[in-house]
């Protein structure tokens, strides 16, 4: 197993555990893993979680990898109905499906809305210039 970046509490939050499925089939289809043999992988001790911002018990933000010191970064959103990770490509083409479960909440759960933004605009920067590729 690899490296846990710094910073991080934990592997994969208990909270997340139901989605663990959903997770590893997300790796393995954008390549961060290979196929996974069953739910129970190896794959899911190598997955790392950290939430970025909760609103409320509503809606969550977190950023999941693997916990190696190479590979993508990526934004999953949990909200009561649904559990969506974003490939973290494109911020603005994203912009509107990382705001969209806030709408329905009162203004005084979305004070750390801006500190969120810039948490999430880390995730794209860091998957568009990869450190692990040499740069020429």
């Amino acid at each position: 197993m690899g490296i846990i970046p710094s910073g991080y509490a934990q592997l994969l939050d208990p909270k997340l555990d139901t989605k663990k499925t959903q997770i590893i089939n997300f790796l393995s289809n954008h390549r961060e893993i290979g196929v996974p043999v069953d739910s129970s992988s190896i794959y899911y001790e190598e997955i790392y979680s950290k939430e970025l911002a909760a609103f409320g018990t509503s809606v969550s933000y977190y950023e999941i990898g693997l916990a190696l010191n190479e590979g993508g970064r990526y934004l999953a959103i949990a909200t009561e109905n649904s559990f969506e990770i974003l490939p973290t490509q494109d911020f603005n083409d994203d912009f509107i499906r990382i705001m969209a479960p806030l709408r329905n909440l009162d203004s005084s759960e979305k004070t750390p809305t801006v500190a969120l933004l810039a948490k999430v605009k880390e995730l794209y920067e860091y998957n568009e210039n990869p450190p692990w590729i040499l740069k020429k």
